[in-house]
């Protein structure tokens, strides 16, 4: 079978790595190829490496029907907004992912929220602005903190929590008339601030139900004991045990059976990934966004403790079969700690060279996924090539032993400008 993977990052890196060996582990399965376009070195040794980028539709469609792929697996946001799926679709082609117009459920959060509000979803008040005037007039009555969200996509960095009105009216103007992030910035949704605890919760989605995730915890902020600017997230781990059954059942029940119900009254099928982040306020789920694809870095930790072969899901949402599909996770714990480049994130450096980085040291309990990584042009050394460059993925029967284990194996990589935060999963 020929499984195609877009995508260039550590999330790509986890989810070719699962499909070759969950194929390796079973003599009897059936034989996986996979490519991946653009990939990454450490992709490269899971699969083929096809340089084409993400958001070149047309040219990946025409590889697609080249080589007869027999399934296509889509990671980052961009091409869903783009309407790969549907391009997909309309050829013939199966793949896994929303449409153009589910992925509005993160390609537009002011669409998001407006129809979350429709669903009936606990989610803080929000109001949505076009004009930069009366946006910097509406949080002028307002007092910190002040959340101010880039409606469109930002690579996980168009969120700003500003402490005062004046900071907030910065804000708004950075993001709608110097255009931080371009179009992405043209509208802002305005939210009130929430105190809580987030948690990620991701679910296998299709036409006939859905199959949740071990839910898991992301630490956005650049350093410990979340000082500094967010980023798209320095570390996870999971399962989480902040949250209870009956917070659960809450989740369930108030936002995905809820967001999945209105979908269909309006006319939307969702197939792929629903990705929920949500703050636990006094034990109750608040909505704060919604994503279409495998979180960055959530998945790291999911799919390690993932049991069942990922190929087998992927076919059963495109087919509208998760009701019908057992999925099973380990009870161990698993931890993902990210590291990244000098300067990151306002301006990552790239080309210092990576050293012990070697897939000998590599274990069952142990591993490095490429994020942001090349090999340099000059020499055959690995280079970093963004911001998020490595991630180092652990599991143990308990937190503390998967810790120990991701930051014993960090301590052997290096590169200049090394960064990464020392309490991830440490959180009370």
């Amino acid at each position: 079978m020929k499984v195609l993977v877009i995508g260039s990052g550590a999330r790509e890196h986890a989810i070719v790595r699962k499909l070759v060996l969950d194929a390796r582990k079973d003599s009897s399965a059936r034989e996986v190829f996979v490519y991946a376009a653009p990939g990454n070195p450490g992709i490269g040794m899971y699969a083929t490496c096809v340089q084409i980028e993400v958001t070149d539709i047309e040219r990946l469609l025409a590889f697609a029907i080249e080589q007869k792929i027999d399934l296509t697996v889509v990671g980052p946001e961009a091409p869903l907004a783009l309407g790969i799926v549907d391009r997909f679709l309309a050829a013939g082609l199966r793949v896994f992912g929303p449409t153009k117009e589910a992925a509005k459920l993160e390609s537009s959060k002011a669409f998001a929220r407006e129809l979350a509000e429709r669903a009936g979803i606990p989610s803080p008040h929000f109001k949505t602005f076009s004009d930069p005037g009366a946006a910097c007039n509406y949080v002028e009555s307002l007092t910190g903190p002040i959340v101010v969200k880039a409606d469109g996509l930002a690579a996980g960095k168009g969120v700003v929590i500003a402490n005062t009105s004046d900071e907030a009216q910065k804000v708004i103007l950075t993001l709608m008339e110097e255009h931080a992030f371009e179009g992405a910035g043209d509208t802002v949704v305005i939210e009130q601030f929430l105190v809580g605890r987030e948690v990620s919760v991701m679910a296998f989605v299709d036409d006939s139900g859905y199959a949740l995730m071990p839910l898991i915890e992301d630490h956005k902020q650049l350093y410990a004991e979340d000082r500094g600017p967010n980023t798209g997230g320095m570390g996870t781990y999971g399962p989480v045990d902040f949250v209870g059954e009956d917070a659960l059942q809450k989740i369930r029940a108030q936002v995905f059976d809820r967001v999945l119900m209105q979908c269909r009254k309006e006319g939307i099928i969702f197939r792929g990934v629903l990705f929920a982040g949500l703050m636990m306020v006094d034990g109750e789920p608040n909505l704060i966004e919604f994503n279409v694809r495998f979180g960055d870095p959530e998945t790291q930790v999911a799919l390690e403790l993932l049991e069942t072969e990922l190929l087998s899901i992927f076919e059963a949402v495109s087919d509208d079969r998760m009701n019908q599909t057992p999925i099973h996770f380990a009870a161990d714990s698993a931890i993902c700690v990210v590291l990244t480049s000098a300067g990151y994130p306002e301006s990552p450096r790239k080309g210092d060279v990576i050293t012990g980085i070697d897939a000998s040291q590599d274990s069952e309990f142990v591993y490095t996924l490429h994020a942001g990584t090349r090999f340099s042009e000059r020499s055959s050394d690995l280079v970093t090539h963004g911001g998020r460059v490595l991630c180092v993925v652990a599991r143990g029967e308990s937190l503390a032993l998967a810790r120990h284990r991701a930051y014993e194996r960090i301590a052997t990589i290096s590169f200049m400008g090394k960064h990464y935060r020392d309490d991830i999963g440490l959180r009370e």
